[in-house]
Protein backbone atom coordinates (compact mmCIF):
# COMPACT_ATOMS: atom_id res chain seq x y z
CA UNK A 1 0.00 0.00 0.00
CA UNK A 2 1.23 3.51 -0.99
CA UNK A 3 4.63 2.58 -2.46
CA UNK A 4 6.54 4.55 -5.11
CA UNK A 5 8.94 3.59 -7.89
CA UNK A 6 10.51 5.79 -10.52
CA UNK A 7 10.29 3.35 -13.42
CA UNK A 8 8.28 0.10 -13.19
CA UNK A 9 6.28 -1.61 -10.51
CA UNK A 10 5.13 0.83 -7.88
CA UNK A 11 3.76 -2.02 -5.77
CA UNK A 12 5.28 -5.25 -7.13
CA UNK A 13 7.94 -5.77 -9.78
CA UNK A 14 9.42 -9.03 -11.00
CA UNK A 15 11.39 -9.85 -14.07
CA UNK A 16 13.56 -12.07 -16.15
CA UNK A 17 13.60 -15.74 -15.16
CA UNK A 18 11.06 -15.94 -12.36
CA UNK A 19 7.69 -17.65 -12.02
CA UNK A 20 5.65 -15.47 -9.66
CA UNK A 21 2.47 -16.33 -7.80
CA UNK A 22 0.61 -13.24 -6.59
CA UNK A 23 -2.58 -14.24 -4.80
CA UNK A 24 -4.99 -12.79 -2.25
CA UNK A 25 -3.27 -9.42 -1.79
CA UNK A 26 -4.40 -5.82 -1.51
CA UNK A 27 -2.30 -3.72 -3.90
CA UNK A 28 -3.44 -0.11 -3.57
CA UNK A 29 -2.22 3.46 -3.85
CA UNK A 30 1.08 2.62 -5.58
CA UNK A 31 2.75 4.80 -8.21
CA UNK A 32 5.31 4.24 -10.99
CA UNK A 33 5.78 7.86 -12.02
CA UNK A 34 8.04 7.39 -15.09
CA UNK A 35 7.20 3.83 -16.13
CA UNK A 36 4.63 1.05 -16.38
CA UNK A 37 2.81 -1.02 -13.80
CA UNK A 38 1.61 1.14 -10.93
CA UNK A 39 0.35 -1.88 -8.99
CA UNK A 40 1.97 -4.95 -10.61
CA UNK A 41 4.72 -5.06 -13.25
CA UNK A 42 6.33 -8.04 -14.98
CA UNK A 43 9.32 -7.48 -17.25
CA UNK A 44 10.55 -10.58 -19.05
CA UNK A 45 13.03 -8.70 -21.24
CA UNK A 46 16.72 -9.66 -21.41
CA UNK A 47 16.76 -13.19 -19.99
CA UNK A 48 19.61 -14.09 -17.67
CA UNK A 49 19.61 -17.76 -18.66
CA UNK A 50 19.14 -19.82 -21.79
CA UNK A 51 15.68 -21.04 -20.80
CA UNK A 52 12.98 -20.75 -23.41
CA UNK A 53 10.29 -18.10 -22.96
CA UNK A 54 7.81 -20.86 -22.08
CA UNK A 55 9.64 -21.16 -18.75
CA UNK A 56 8.33 -17.76 -17.62
CA UNK A 57 4.90 -18.44 -16.23
CA UNK A 58 2.98 -16.59 -13.57
CA UNK A 59 -0.28 -16.71 -11.67
CA UNK A 60 -2.12 -13.58 -10.50
CA UNK A 61 -5.41 -14.31 -8.72
CA UNK A 62 -7.87 -13.06 -6.11
CA UNK A 63 -6.19 -9.68 -5.62
CA UNK A 64 -7.61 -6.21 -5.09
CA UNK A 65 -5.62 -3.88 -7.36
CA UNK A 66 -7.02 -0.38 -6.82
CA UNK A 67 -6.04 3.28 -6.92
CA UNK A 68 -2.63 2.72 -8.53
CA UNK A 69 -1.09 4.89 -11.26
CA UNK A 70 1.64 4.67 -13.88
CA UNK A 71 2.60 5.89 -17.33
CA UNK A 72 1.13 2.66 -18.78
CA UNK A 73 -0.79 -0.17 -17.11
CA UNK A 74 -1.97 1.71 -14.04
CA UNK A 75 -3.11 -1.46 -12.27
CA UNK A 76 -1.10 -4.23 -13.99
CA UNK A 77 1.46 -4.30 -16.79
CA UNK A 78 2.80 -7.50 -18.40
CA UNK A 79 5.69 -7.18 -20.85
CA UNK A 80 7.71 -9.56 -22.99
CA UNK A 81 8.08 -13.33 -23.05
CA UNK A 82 5.65 -14.44 -20.40
CA UNK A 83 2.63 -16.69 -20.02
CA UNK A 84 0.29 -15.63 -17.24
CA UNK A 85 -2.97 -16.78 -15.75
CA UNK A 86 -4.76 -13.70 -14.45
CA UNK A 87 -8.04 -14.61 -12.79
CA UNK A 88 -10.61 -13.45 -10.25
CA UNK A 89 -9.01 -10.06 -9.54
CA UNK A 90 -10.81 -6.81 -8.80
CA UNK A 91 -8.99 -4.07 -10.72
CA UNK A 92 -10.59 -0.68 -10.09
CA UNK A 93 -9.84 3.02 -10.00
CA UNK A 94 -6.35 2.76 -11.53
CA UNK A 95 -5.00 5.38 -13.94
CA UNK A 96 -2.43 5.54 -16.73
CA UNK A 97 -1.03 8.48 -18.69
CA UNK A 98 -0.96 6.43 -21.90
CA UNK A 99 -2.36 2.89 -22.33
CA UNK A 100 -4.27 0.59 -20.01
CA UNK A 101 -5.59 2.40 -16.97
CA UNK A 102 -6.51 -1.00 -15.53
CA UNK A 103 -4.35 -3.57 -17.37
CA UNK A 104 -1.84 -3.38 -20.23
CA UNK A 105 -0.09 -6.26 -21.98
CA UNK A 106 2.61 -6.21 -24.66
CA UNK A 107 4.49 -9.09 -26.31
CA UNK A 108 3.26 -11.68 -23.79
CA UNK A 109 0.37 -14.11 -23.41
CA UNK A 110 -2.42 -13.77 -20.86
CA UNK A 111 -5.03 -16.33 -19.91
CA UNK A 112 -7.28 -13.56 -18.59
CA UNK A 113 -10.65 -14.54 -17.15
CA UNK A 114 -13.21 -13.80 -14.43
CA UNK A 115 -11.66 -10.41 -13.55
CA UNK A 116 -13.62 -7.26 -12.80
CA UNK A 117 -12.15 -4.10 -14.36
CA UNK A 118 -13.91 -0.88 -13.31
Amino acid sequence: IDNRARFGGGGICWGYDCNPVVAENTITGNVAWEGPGGGIYFDGDQPVSNRAPAGRVGFVAHNLVAGNSAVEGGGMYFYYWGFFTVTSNLVKGNTAVERGGGVSCALTTLDFWNNTIS
